[in-house]
């Protein structure tokens, strides 16, 4: 196979990608969620139901495609970047923050109103933040020289992640459809105060593991 036809293979299953989430989204806003179904994002995409599996699991995962580039980026940076964890998570959360006040705020909305609908909803979003706590907390087990027997790298991780949830509609600090007027502000603030007790945490059990 030349490079050219590869090249030309890429370009189409990305075409396809984004004609099935343009699909879902555009379905997901008229119809709603619930009533979406993997037939209908498949045809409005112009493509079998058995190609919409071929990029994407299950309707969660077109729902919530954003956070796993998210998450991705984050865990690449975590692995080749030169900071420790904390820092990492801090620098990911900032370039990314834009986002949050913009598109972010329509699929908000659909979120947290398909979580009502569909209880798997809630639960993918939560696995999300589980995905980042555990990026996080094994790049401060390098960054520590702890095994996998230590268990502080794995609450100091959740702590600092756990700020994250304020932008998630199904999180504890967050209630209302559109969220804080300035989402990303309130976001950066909890996630530094919550690095901030990390690294207090860690600091503070040093001499113990030491």
């Amino acid at each position: 196979m030349t490079s050219a036809t590869e090249g030309r293979r890429e370009s189409k299953r990305r075409e396809t990608r984004d004609a099935l989430i343009a699909s879902a989204t555009s379905l997901f806003a008229e119809r709603g969620y619930q009533a979406t179904t993997i037939a209908a994002i498949a045809a409005g995409a112009g493509v079998a139901p058995r190609t919409f599996f071929g990029y994407f699991p299950t309707k969660e995962a077109v729902l919530f495609w954003p956070f796993d580039v998210l998450a991705a980026n984050l865990e690449e940076a975590l692995s080749d970047g030169p900071d420790d964890a904390l820092t990492t998570l801090r620098t990911w959360a900032h370039a990314h923050s834009a986002w949050f006040d913009t598109d972010f705020r329509d699929l908000r909305r659909l979120i947290e109103t398909a979580s009502q609908e569909n209880h798997t909803v809630a639960i993918t979003g939560l696995l999300f933040i589980q995905r980042l706590s555990v990026a996080v907390a094994s790049r401060l087990r390098l960054d520590l020289g702890v095994g996998p027997d230590d268990a502080m790298p794995d609450m100091a991780a959740a702590a600092a992640v756990a700020a994250l949830t304020v932008a998630l509609p199904m999180g504890m600090a967050c209630r209302s459809t559109d969220g804080p007027p300035d989402l990303s502000r309130n976001l950066l603030d909890d996630l530094d105060t919550a690095i901030g007790f990390a690294r207090a945490g860690l600091e503070a059990t040093r001499p113990v593991r030491a």
